[in-house]
């Protein structure tokens, strides 16, 4: 059987998960992995037993054996990259957000309309057994017409001063933290459960810990450095906490709270 050739970019945290899943399936096969850690690449590709190693993403996503693209870099990397591999006719399975901003985000939408490649974006808790069935009773009816809806996503691997990642760094996450990386996770499932859109959204942002202590040496998506020598204090301008109201285009109304430093 032909397997589909899959290269991947970005060896971190998710690029890990990305890449057990992926073995797991019979029709796939990972052809290459890219980051530009290339020791942390090789270790991921020779417990997997990978074939090739790139230390930047441009030379895998025009490596002609990859047929498809997934994108597990930082945030501030998946529009060079998605639109790289949709103009190379590469599908793509990008982790989210999918662009810094709407104006990126639209111009991705255009080049895969125009190029007819599959592309797809991580929202990975809508294929869940419990989120699936939602969504399926309430395409039977069997819910009602959704009249209301609330939420919430919390975590605490912010919770201390010492904690810091690069989704704090607005140079390489943008120009949100938490609503992006959970909150986006969330209005996707509204969305995909009701079968409705957003329309609205007033939403207030906050940053619980405003100063932190990041490590000298930089750090990975879910790093932590142990207070004392080595790290310097650094402004966090990017939000830990966030609160959405939403309004559905049905007319629905509902709320949602997120936050990273939630004990």
């Amino acid at each position: 059987m032909e397997k589909i050739r899959v290269g991947l970019v970005g060896t971190g945290y998710i690029g890990l998960v990305h890449l057990d899943v992926l073995r797991r399936i019979p029709a796939v096969r990972v052809v290459a992995v890219a980051d530009s850690d290339l020791d942390r690449a090789r270790a991921a590709a020779g417990n997997l037993g990978v074939d090739r190693v790139y230390g930047r993403a441009e030379d895998l996503v025009d490596d002609p054996s990859v047929e498809v693209i997934h994108n597990c870099t930082p945030n501030n990397l998946h529009f060079e990259i998605n639109s790289r591999a949709i103009r190379r006719g590469k599908d793509v399975l990008s982790e989210k957000p999918l662009a810094l901003d709407s104006t990126e985000s639209a111009e991705l939408v255009r080049l895969a309309s125009e190029a007819g490649t599959v592309t797809g974006i991580n929202f990975c808790y809508r294929y869940y057994p419990v989120m699936q069935e939602a969504a399926a009773r309430v395409r039977r009816g069997e819910l009602g017409e959704v009249r209301a809806l609330t939420g919430h996503f919390l975590q605490d691997w912010l919770f201390y001063e010492t904690d810091y990642s690069w989704r704090l760094d607005p140079s390489v996450a943008g120009g949100l933290n938490v609503l992006a990386d959970l909150g986006s996770h969330w209005c996707d499932l509204v969305q995909f459960v009701t079968g409705r859109r957003i329309a609205e959204v007033l939403t207030d942002l906050h940053t619980c810990l405003p100063k932190r202590r990041r490590p000298v040496s930089g750090s990975l998506s879910f790093g932590a450095g142990a207070a004392g020598a080595g790290l310097e204090e650094v402004d966090v301008p990017l939000d830990d906490y966030a609160s959405l109201l939403i309004r559905l285009d049905n007319g629905a109304h509902g709320s949602f709270t997120t936050c990273q430093v939630a004990a």
